[in-house]
C-alpha cells in the first residue's frame, strides 16, 4: 500500500514542481518531461546536424552518458535551485526533508 501512494504522491509533486519550473526549462530540455522522449531528443539532434550541414557548417558532438547523476550532485544546489526557480517553500521543505538523509555515491 505505502509504494503506491508514494508514486501518487510523487506524481501529484511532480505536477506541481512542473507547473512552477516550466517556463525556465530550455526548449530541448528532453529529459523527465511528458512527451519529450530521448527518440525526440536524437531526432531533434540529427536536424540540427543535418541543417549545420547543409548550411555549410561543421557540426560537433559529444555524449556523455550520465548514470546515476542525481547521487553526484551536491543536494544543497538542487534545494538552493528549486528556491531560485520559485517553487513553494513547503514542497522544498517536504524534499529537503527526503534527501537531507541521502547517501552521495
Amino acid at each position: 500500500m505505502t509504494p503506491t501512494i508514494s508514486k501518487v504522491l510523487e506524481s501529484i509533486v511532480g505536477t506541481w514542481i512542473l507547473e512552477v519550473v516550466c517556463k525556465e526549462l530550455d526548449d530541448h530540455q528532453f529529459g523527465a518531461l511528458r512527451g519529450r522522449s530521448t527518440t525526440l531528443a536524437l531526432v531533434d539532434a540529427l536536424h540540427n546536424w543535418h541543417k549545420a550541414l547543409d548550411e555549410g557548417q561543421s557540426v560537433r558532438t559529444l555524449f556523455v552518458d550520465y548514470a546515476k547523476a542525481f547521487h553526484h550532485v551536491d543536494h544543497s544546489i538542487v534545494i538552493q535551485k528549486l528556491k531560485s526557480l520559485g517553487v513553494p517553500d513547503f514542497i522544498v521543505r517536504w524534499i529537503t526533508s527526503f534527501i537531507c538523509e541521502r547517501q552521495q555515491l
